[in-house]
């Protein structure tokens, strides 16, 4: 299969090139960059003088936690932003490795009951993506907390002696298996079960395979101490470290400049990143909101809480304050009619006057299983955030169904992030293109691992985006055209990708 992309204007090249030029993919790479004005292919198409660059590489993604990943593997939502690779397995929980085969550290996102699956390891669970096909390649971590959790039966507690061996065998595999790295819950949950030698042992793993240790702030976690545990383990053992989520809890948001300074000079040799949306909005489950005490709980046990009376008014009385316009469902799977609704909406519709009543209310109907954005990060703090050297641009995405209250959701809480994000650097001046095309392909590819793509260059694997002021014109994954002119064109290109494994 070849293909030639004609007259535009490479942006994230190996070597500058002077006005339009042509591309020449045979098979999955790049195979010549020049001008071939009689030259022909299985596939022409017109760039019309748009820029071209490499395949968007989205840092941090739910697609996996939504299941959506399973269910509609086309990822259109992200095809449709000119991404071309997730990176899955955030915030401690991943679809693999599953020492028993069940979902259920997947019930604060989706609804798993009737869901079962037939891997075990991430061998099988790679060979089970690969098999069913994918619309953009997939990254994927291994996830500490589930498996932690299937070795304790989900107790928190520190892990016994014999126990500690048997989650680095678990990682270990893992890692040899295709893993990229490893991502670890900074929650109040984890924070207190996990022993800093269990902690340090995880980023020994990931640094020994080559990989990345991914911190996660979500769900309560201070970003603060989160950071500078992700910063102390990158020098104590030289992983490559990132701090996903980066955004405050309520108490931090006056500070998060300050916070932003912090983590501006990590250290000599320190391979630091944070991730963070262009909205600045932080799409979390909905159970992330509760006080940190009831979040210790199983979801059975909150849900009884939740309809006791005397209990609604203790946990309403310690939610932070959110503005309701703001506070916008994605996903609701047990009850489907709430995504695309804000929180102010929800007290309209059943007269609640009271936005902590409704929060009430809304997790209930729920059966807090439900996915929300929130804002966290607006204004000059999220400017800064944006154009910080050590940020990498997320959607915290989920390619889900495309029905009419996904629909609705999608439009509302998950704008286009990347053409966005390269929007705002333009018009705001917030980064030159060039170093905003960066943040986007090679930096990331480099940081993951994932060896020939993120750059345009002869013999570099053929993930391409095309793109102008009318947002993206075009897609190419794995030097095959998914997208075209805003449609989809059945084109199952993407894979599970495994990292360049040099053991450290």
């Amino acid at each position: 299969m070849t293909l030639l992309i004609k007259n535009v204007i490479l942006v994230g090249a190996e070597h500058s090139h002077a006005g339009g030029v042509d591309v020449f993919v045979a098979g999955e790479r790049v195979s010549a960059i020049g001008r071939f004005p009689h030259k022909g292919a299985d596939e022409v198409v017109d760039g019309g003088g748009a820029y071209l660059s490499p395949g968007f590489i989205d840092a941090h993604t739910e697609s996996d936690h939504s299941l959506g990943l399973l269910a509609h593997p086309s990822q259109e939502y992200f095809l449709r932003q000119g991404v071309t690779t997730i990176i899955g397995g955030h915030d401690g929980v991943s679809l693999a490795p599953l020492l028993y085969g069940g979902l259920e550290a997947f019930e604060e996102w989706a609804h798993v009951s009737r869901k079962s699956v037939d891997w075990h390891t991430t061998k099988e669970f790679f060979a089970h993506l690969a098999k069913r096909r994918l619309g953009v390649n997939f990254v994927g971590l291994v996830g500490h907390r589930s498996v932690r959790d299937a070795i304790t039966g989900g107790e928190s507690r520190n892990l016994t002696k014999r126990e500690l061996p048997v989650l680095e065998r678990v990682i270990r595999r893992a890692f040899l298996e295709g893993a990229s790295g490893v991502s670890l819950d900074m929650g109040p949950r984890m924070r207190d079960a996990v022993a800093p030698l269990e902690l340090k042992l995880v980023a020994q793993l990931a640094k020994q395979h080559n990989g990345v240790c991914a911190f996660s702030a979500a769900g309560g976690a201070s970003l603060l101490s989160t950071s500078a545990d992700a910063i102390r383990l990158a020098k104590e053992t030289g992983v490559r470290a990132l701090v996903s989520h980066f955004s405050p809890a309520h108490e931090e948001e006056k500070n998060f400049s300050g916070l932003l300074d912090a983590v501006s000079d990590p250290g000599a040799g320190v391979d630091f990143y944070f991730d963070v949306s262009p909205t600045g909005a932080d799409p979390v489950p909905l159970s992330s909101f509760l006080p940190h005490w009831i979040s210790r709980l199983t979801r059975k046990e909150i849900l009884a809480h939740l309809h006791d009376e005397w209990m609604q008014k203790k946990i309403a009385h310690e939610f932070a304050a959110v503005s309701p316009e703001d506070f916008l469902v994605i996903e609701a799977p047990e009850n489907a009619p709430l995504a695309g609704r804000t929180l102010a909406e929800v007290m309209q519709l059943y007269e609640i006057k009271n936005a902590k009543s409704a929060l009430i209310k809304l997790m209930r109907m729920s059966g807090l299983r439900a996915f929300v954005s929130y804002p966290r990060i607006r204004g000059a703090d999220l400017r800064k955030a944006l154009a910080h050297p050590h940020s990498l641009v997320s959607s915290y995405g989920t390619a889900t169904e495309r029905g009419p209250f996904a629909h609705r959701a999608e439009h509302r809480a998950l704008p286009a992030a990347f053409p966005g994000f390269l929007d705002r650097a333009a018009k705001e001046e917030l980064l030159p293109r060039e170093l905003a095309i960066e943040k986007i392909t090679k930096r990331v590819a480099r940081f993951f691992g994932l060896h020939g793509r993120g750059e345009i260059a002869e013999g570099s694997v053929a993930d391409l985006t095309a793109w102008g002021e009318r947002g993206i014109k075009f897609v190419v994954v794995n030097g095959r055209v998914a997208m075209l002119d805003g449609e989809f064109r059945g084109v199952f290109a993407g894979r599970p990708l495994a990292p360049v494994r040099r053991r450290a």
